[in-house]
Parts: structure tokens; C-alpha cells; sequence
């Protein structure tokens, strides 16, 4: 009975092992006694073994722990400081953290920090709680003197301590003591243990899941994770052997309303936790960190029996079970294995990187025919050609003659070939890095050119899926070639392997993790527990299995995809909302942003945008447009955020929709924005404007009807002084005598009485004909003089030049060698009308040459001297 006591001791601390802890242990244990002495030795017999199995099927069912992996943030992302005390949610959906040195403010994107000081003294040192106060749009922020501050959520700033009128919500930020002791007893129960058992329980917090788990933080013990079906507790720390933290101080714990988790340190920031697929199993080819490469998956291929076989850049191949996750070596090479296949007689067919290809133990070099080293693929279509993928010769395929002899065939030698694949109709696709080949009827055809193409994949509905290095997933079907990139969810545009199952749908391997495409066009992005190595996927390293399982080959392991994988985006489509605008470099941040009006010169508009939805940021993408600017929505995009510069003035509307991708578009979010026009174009600017063009207008029609007047006088002067100048020189001519006749005195007409300004302006008349007469008895004489100018005019009129100048020019309307020039001209239309010819006119008027003399009689009376 004794022996019987001590193995069902044994079995129960090998269940503790097993097991969660040490209470399942105690209580099995503590079973086993009562059962050893109610029955009697057979029977007891029977229970040993009943139990025993019962044991080993708890074990089992315990199954494998839960993979989680963290998404860490610091202060190298932007936060004021890693020590962070509390984490809330508000109404919109903002998260705020509490730290040693503020609030701080997270979109999922980016982090703004509130500093609150007053001369240069922080009035708020470390912040220990927050709560909403919705009713007046503000946070209630908890300091460690206990006093409570309010934050106003327009404003966003802190207000004044005295403002607060609900004393109540310092019980909501700090549990009573009864609510913080059961809330410890709980923890008791779940298995988790604070190591601190004396002070700081409040800091033991928990959140339950969707599914019933639970998750605890505490302040020096790390995390839990407690699952509810099987009463199974998971811990994680710091010292574990693959940390998923990088310390043990815990503050805080939060559920949000996107169904991410969110869990707060005193010492090293913000994480936000992210559990694994459950139908994507994790491998690797060994569990030491003996090599680099060791578990750097390169190629895959399957066996009749359902194992695998796969080549390490360690230069190993391996047999692999997926079931026990145990691998056999069967093969190593001195050059990284970069190909592998199986022939129907059961041969290894290996492909390295400078080591050619190894089939079985025979090595095909140059001797056999085979001129390439560097093996990128090995394919096999039904007639038993293996066409080998090469980067130094083209494309080469290679049939086995009766005599067991190889013969080689190249195509596109020019051509670096990553990848081959075959359509349903037995059309061989060609992946090279220039584009994308199809063989057809014994001619390869290009598909497509330009873009590095890695990778290729046939689907059962007459698809082409081509992996491209930085523009994303190329999809060739008929005549159509489309691209899947980032802007459609993609997780990124480097993208190394491709396979395609009618359940799961695409399945494309990039450098930051998988994007599984729905058939019904739902895309979800799946990131590996394992580390950022464990997410950087090789090239052409992905194999559709037999059973529709996907397998793609990583930097550390490989991921087997099942077809139960499914999308889990959320139900909920949250509309994307403005999180801050910059202008001119200057942020503006707010709770809420509806409408701006800015200066005609504030107009570079940088906004950012998040759609708060923190579980599935990954596959959410945007679209907008700005109203005014913009005819049609931008395309589609991951980036959350937008440049606007140097906007016009005026009015515009920014329009945002989001989605995750696959997923109907949300709801529009709309901000005006209003840009004032500049002062000189307003509409009392522009008024002042339209008059002074009209007065502008109305002076220089003045001006030029007076010019015009003076002009026609001047004409009718001139041409009468010059006429009467041509008689007078006749008369002298001919020399006629007086005779004795007398002239008959008139007798003077009586005046008029005039008043005196008219008896002024007559005056005033007679001094400028007067002055005129004076100036054209200086001018007449003097026409052929060259110096005929101001300066000679001047010296003559005994006046000053700028004196001479104003009164010509108020006389006539011309600065004085236009007023000379046209004397000249009179005489020389008085001398052509008396039958001159223009050459001697051009030299008795005084110009210096015929062609001047035409160009200035032209432009004076619109005819050439000839047509007089």
C-alpha cells in the first residue's frame, strides 16, 4: 500500500511538470491518498493505471504553450520617457499613457507628448492615473501627491486643480482596499504570483479576452497568461530563454476596443501583445545556435510519404516530419543547397550555389554538359525534364537518355532565372530578373518586362502570381497584369516566395511577414511570434503540399500554413479620424479636428491621420482627397499621412475614408479647410483697385485728348508759319518795287468790356504766343545746324533748361528736339509739295541721312516722302 502511496506521489509531481503548478499537484495528490485507501489492492491496481493514462491525457491536452510575440515601443519612437505608469482608452479611441514626465498620446502611429510647466517647474511630476470626464471633455489626471488635475481635451492642456467637482473619480482611479484584496485572491487562484508580497497588489492588474483567457501583469513578476478551458497558467519574463520582454515590472494592462492588448513597464515602455495563428506551426531544422544559417529554410520538396525535404544556406538537406518536428540529415554539401527534388526513381536531386547540381551521388559538372554553378530551382513536368533555374546559364533542362546519360538544353542564357512553374494547360512560366517568360510551343515569349521577378506561381483558375523585389505581388491572367502592393494591404513590396491554395488563397512570403489573400478577397497580415528573423522570408523558398498545406522557408525555420487559416479583421470599421496638423512646420494637435481657417500665408498643410484600430493597423489602409484640389480620391495608400503646399486661397474640403484591405470602405471623415485671402485681394482691395484704374483710365484720356489738341494746333501753326515763310521768300524774290498807291487805314474795331479773368487768360494766351513766336524765330533760321538742341535753345531764350524744357512741354506737348524735329518736318512737307525730291529735302531740313529722314517723315504723317 505504501508503494501504491509513492507512485501515485510520483505520478503527481510528474504532473506538476506537466501541468500548470503546484496546486493542480497538491490536489491530485491529495485524490490519489483517499482513492489508495478505499480500495484494495487489485482494485487499486486498476485505478493506478486508469489514472495513469488519465494523467498522460492531461498532459497532452495541455498542449503546446501559446506563441506570443511583442510589439515594443520607446522612447526611440517618440514617448518622453520608458517609464510608464497607466494606459487608458478614451471615447475616440486615443490610448494615454501616464509616465514619470506627463501624458503622452498614441494613434497607433505616433506619440505626442503634454509637458505641463510653469516657470520653468513641472506642475504635474508623474502621472499614476487617468480617467474621462466625458460630460466636459476632459481627462482627470492622477499625480503621486494624490491631488487630481484636470486636462482639457480641446484646449489640450492642464487647468487649474481647484476646477474639479467629482471627488469620486479618485475611488475610480484607485480601487478601495476591499476591491484591490479580491482582486489579489484571484490572481491566487489563477497561478499568478507577485514576488512583492508585502506592498504594491495594485499593481497586479488583468484583462480578460474574447475567449475567456485572461491576461496579468504584475510589478516584478512579468506577465501571465491564464487559459480558462484548460486551467493552464503560461508565464513570461524577462530571464526566459526566448524573451518576448525586456523587463519584469508590469504596470499596467489594457484590453482596447480594437481587441489589441496593451501592456505598460516602469522601466522599458509600451508593448502591445499579439498571439500567433493557430494555423501557422513554426519550425526548425535544429534548436541550437551552433550556425547562422543553420535554420536559414532555402527550398523545400515533397516526398510520396508525406515528409519533406528541406536545404538549410548550411549546405544540409534534411528529411522532415511535420508531425513530430523531427528532421534527418541526408546530405551535406560544401556550397550553400539552394534546390532540392526527388525524381520518380527515388533520387536526390541536389542544386547548390558554385556547386552545380548532385543527383544521387553523381555530380554533374561541365564535363557532363552542364556549364552553369550557380542552381537557383529545380522543376520536374511529366515527361521527366528537370529544368534547372540558373543565375549564370539561362534556363537548362536536363533529360536522362537510356544509356544514363544526361543531355543539357539551354534557353534564355542572357537571362539571370530564379524560378519555374507550370499553368494547367502545361505552359512552363519562367521568373528572371527581368520579367516574366512563358514557353509555349517550343518558344519562350515575354510576358512581362521590367521588374526583378524572384518568384512564380500557377493557379488552378488560369492566374499567374510573379513575387517582384519592391513593387509588390505581380497578377497575370489572360491579357491583364494588375499589382497587389502595400496600398492594398500588402505586408510589404519586397516580396521573395508565392504559392496559391483554392481554400487558403494567396499566400506571399515578403521581408516583413506574410499576407494571406483570401478567395473572397479578404487580405490578413501574419507576423511570427519568433522574432524579426523568423518574418524575413527567402526567395522561392514556398511549397503547396499534397494536403494544401504552405510551406515557406525563413531566415530562422520555416512556417507550415494550414488551410483553416482564417482572417480575423474586426467587425467593427472604424472611421479614420485627423490626429494633428502641421502648418508651416508648426503642429497643431487636438482631440478633434472640423474646420481651420488659416492666413493667406500659413498654407503648407501636413496632416496625419489613424483610424484607431491598433489589432489590425497592419492590413488598414487609406484613401483621400482634398476638395477644390484634387478630382478624384488619391490612390489608396498605408501611409497615414498627407502634403499639402502652397495652397491658393479659398475653401477645401479634405475628405478621409479607410479600410482594412479587402474590407468595404468606412465612413468619410471631413475637415474644411479655410485659407483667407491676402489683404491686397479682398473685395474692398479690389474695389480700390478698379477705381484707380478707371481714374488712370480718365487722366490719360485727358492727357491725350490734350496732347491731341495741341497737336492739330501745332500742325496748323507750323504748316501756316512755313506757308507764309515760302511767300515771303518769294516776294523777296522777285524784287518788286512800292508803288505810289496808298493803303487804307483801317479804323480799330471799339473793344469789348471784358471782365478780368478774361481779361487774364487773354493774357496769359498772348505770353505763350508770344513765347512760341520768339522759339520759332530761333528754330526757322537754324535748321540745318546740327547743335540745333536744348542747350543752343536754352542760350538763346536766356532761360534755364529745365525752365525751357517745362514750358515747351506745356505749350506743345514735346520735349524740345521732338518740338525742333517736327519744324523740320513742316518744312520738308512744305518743300516735297513744291516738287523737292526727298533727298534734297532731307538735307535743307537738317537730317543727316535720306533713310532717317524717311523713317521720321513715316512716322509723323503715316505716308512715305515719295507719296507726297
Amino acid at each position: 500500500m505504501h508503494f501504491i502511496h509513492l507512485n501515485f506521489q510520483i505520478i503527481s509531481i510528474c504532473l506538476y511538470f506537466f501541468g500548470k503548478n503546484a496546486l493542480n499537484s497538491f490536489v491530485f495528490i491529495t485524490f490519489a491518498h483517499k482513492m489508495a485507501k478505499k480500495f484494495h489492492s487489485l482494485s487499486l491496481l486498476k485505478v493506478y493505471f486508469s489514472l495513469l493514462v488519465l494523467i498522460l491525457t492531461v498532459a497532452s491536452a495541455v498542449g503546446q504553450p501559446t506563441s506570443v510575440r511583442t510589439q515594443h515601443y520607446t522612447t526611440r519612437d517618440g514617448m518622453a520617457s520608458n517609464v510608464i505608469n497607466t494606459i487608458m482608452q478614451d471615447r475616440q479611441g486615443y490610448l494615454w499613457l501616464g509616465t514619470n514626465l506627463g501624458l503622452t498620446r498614441f494613434d497607433g502611429y505616433r506619440f505626442v507628448n503634454f509637458y505641463h510647466e510653469e516657470g520653468g517647474k513641472r506642475k504635474i511630476e508623474n502621472v499614476t492615473g487617468i480617467a474621462e470626464d466625458t460630460a466636459r471633455n476632459r481627462l482627470i489626471v492622477r499625480g503621486t501627491d494624490y491631488y487630481l488635475y484636470p486636462f482639457d481635451l480641446k484646449d489640450m492642456q492642464l487647468l487649474e486643480a481647484d476646477t474639479i467637482s467629482a471627488p469620486s473619480l479618485y475611488y475610480q482611479m484607485k480601487p478601495d482596499h476591499a476591491g484591490e484584496s479580491a482582486t489579489v485572491h484571484l490572481a491566487w487562484d489563477r497561478g499568478v504570483q507577485c514576488k512583492n508580497t508585502t506592498r504594491r497588489h495594485d499593481a497586479m492588474r488583468y484583462v480578460t479576452l474574447p475567449n475567456g483567457n485572461e491576461v496579468w501583469t504584475t510589478i516584478d513578476n512579468g506577465f501571465y497568461i491564464y487559459k480558462v478551458k484548460n486551467d493552464q497558467t503560461q508565464h513570461f519574463t524577462s530571464s526566459a530563454e526566448r524573451p518576448v520582454i525586456d523587463s519584469d515590472l508590469m504596470s499596467d494592462v489594457l484590453l482596447d476596443r480594437s481587441g489589441a492588448i496593451w501592456m505598460t513597464n516602469y522601466v522599458t515602455g509600451l508593448y502591445q501583445l499579439q498571439f500567433a495563428d493557430k494555423a501557422v506551426r513554426h519550425h526548425r531544422l535544429i534548436s541550437d545556435k551552433s550556425s547562422d544559417y543553420a535554420n536559414s529554410v532555402r527550398s523545400f520538396s515533397e516526398l510520396p510519404d508525406g515528409r519533406i525535404l528541406v536545404s538549410n544556406m548550411d549546405g544540409d538537406v534534411y528529411c522532415y516530419d511535420l508531425e513530430t518536428h523531427r528532421g534527418e540529415l541526408l546530405a551535406h554539401k560544401e556550397q550553400r543547397v539552394y534546390a532540392t527534388l526527388t525524381d520518380k526513381k527515388e533520387r536526390l536531386w541536389v542544386g547548390t550555389r558554385n556547386g552545380g547540381v548532385c543527383v544521387g551521388k553523381r555530380h554533374l559538372n561541365t564535363e557532363d554538359g552542364l556549364k552553369a554553378k550557380v542552381i537557383f530551382h529545380l522543376f520536374s513536368t511529366d515527361d521527366d525534364t528537370v529544368w534547372i533555374s540558373t543565375l549564370d546559364g539561362g534556363l537548362i533542362a536536363v533529360k536522362e537518355q537510356e544509356d544514363g546519360r544526361f543531355s543539357f538544353k539551354s534557353f534564355l542564357e542572357e537571362e539571370k532565372v530564379h524560378q519555374v512553374d507550370a499553368d494547367p494547360q502545361g505552359h512552363l512560366w519562367v521568373a528572371t530578373e527581368s520579367g516574366v517568360f512563358m514557353y509555349k510551343n517550343g518558344t519562350f515569349t515575354c510576358v512581362y518586362e521590367g521588374t526583378k521577378i524572384v518568384g512564380i506561381c500557377c493557379t488552378a483558375d488560369s492566374r499567374v502570381l510573379a513575387a517582384t523585389i519592391g513593387n509588390g505581388l505581380l497578377v497575370i491572367k489572360n491579357d491583364s497584369q494588375s499589382f497587389i502592393t502595400t496600398a492594398n494591404g500588402l505586408a510589404n513590396d519586397c516580396v521573395k516566395a508565392v504559392a496559391w491554395d483554392e481554400h487558403i488563397g494567396i499566400v506571399a512570403a515578403t521581408d516583413a511577414g506574410i499576407t494571406v489573400i483570401a478567395p473572397n478577397g479578404e487580405t490578413h497580415n501574419i507576423y511570427s511570434p519568433e522574432g524579426m528573423m523568423a518574418d524575413t522570408y527567402n526567395e522561392s523558398a514556398a511549397l503547396h503540399l499534397s494536403n494544401g498545406h504552405i510551406l515557406l522557408g525563413s531566415l530562422d525555420g520555416f512556417v507550415e500554413i494550414g488551410d483553416s487559416v482564417t482572417v480575423t479583421l474586426t467587425n467593427n470599421r472604424f472611421s479614420p479620424v485627423i490626429t494633428s496638423i502641421a502648418v508651416n512646420g508648426v503642429p497643431h494637435v487636438q482631440q478633434q479636428f472640423t474646420e481651420l481657417t488659416l492666413p493667406y500665408d500659413q498654407n503648407n498643410i501636413y496632416l496625419t491621420f489613424s483610424c484607431l484600430d491598433y489589432k489590425n493597423q497592419s492590413s488598414i489602409i487609406y484613401s483621400y482627397r482634398l476638395d477644390g484640389l484634387d478630382d478624384d480620391w488619391r490612390p489608396s495608400t498605408k501611409e497615414s499621412a498627407t502634403l499639402y503646399n502652397n495652397l491658393s486661397s479659398g475653401h477645401y474640403r479634405f475628405c478621409l475614408r479607410a479600410a482594412s484591405a479587402g474590407q468595404p470602405w468606412s465612413e468619410e471623415t471631413v475637415f474644411d479647410i479655410h485659407i483667407r485671402q491676402p489683404w491686397w485681394w479682398t473685395w474692398w482691395a479690389r474695389l480700390a483697385y478698379l477705381f484707380a484704374i478707371l481714374l488712370f483710365i480718365w487722366y490719360e484720356w485727358r492727357h491725350y485728348s490734350e496732347r491731341q489738341r495741341l497737336r492739330r494746333q501745332l500742325d496748323q501753326r507750323l504748316t501756316a508759319l512755313y506757308a507764309q515763310n515760302a511767300t515771303s521768300t518769294s516776294i523777296n524774290a522777285q524784287e518788286t518795287t512800292p508803288t505810289d498807291e496808298t493803303v487804307p487805314v483801317t479804323e480799330p474795331e471799339p473793344t469789348e468790356h471784358k471782365k478780368p479773368e478774361a481779361k487774364a487768360d487773354d493774357a496769359t494766351k498772348a505770353e505763350d504766343k508770344a513765347f512760341l513766336d520768339r522759339l520759332d524765330s530761333i528754330i526757322l533760321p537754324n535748321l540745318l545746324q546740327e547743335d540745333l538742341d536744348m542747350a543752343f535753345l536754352a542760350d538763346k531764350m536766356c532761360m534755364s533748361h529745365s525752365t525751357l524744357y517745362r514750358k515747351i512741354k506745356a505749350l506743345t506737348g514735346m520735349t524740345a528736339n521732338e518740338y525742333v524735329r517736327k519744324h523740320r518736318l513742316a518744312k520738308a512737307m512744305q518743300l516735297l509739295r513744291d516738287g523737292h525730291t526727298p533727298t534734297e529735302v532731307a538735307m535743307q531740313c537738317g537730317f543727316n541721312s535720306p533713310s532717317y529722314f524717311t523713317r521720321c517723315f513715316k512716322y509723323e504723317y503715316g505716308i512715305l516722302p515719295s507719296e507726297v
